[in-house]
């Protein structure tokens, strides 16, 4: 149950991204356009720090310590 608990919480956190407005990145090989999402919640955005991994890149809150997108 906590797990799924987590996995709705991620699935929250992912949705408050927007996909429309596009922000700039150090990881433009993994997004459309070359652009990561914008947050629309800027509460999201505080305390944020990108992740560019070799397949893929993430940004990770450190208020939730969580993935975002």
């Amino acid at each position: 149950m906590k797990a799924l608990h987590h996995l709705f919480f991620v699935v929250i956190l992912f949705l408050s991204v927007a996909t429309a407005d596009a922000s700039p990145t150090n990881c433009p090989e993994h997004f459309a356009g070359g652009q990561a999402p914008n947050f629309i919640n800027q509460k999201l955005s505080y305390k944020t720090q990108e992740v560019c991994y070799s397949g893929f890149g993430l940004m990770h809150s450190g208020v939730t310590r969580t993935p975002l997108y």
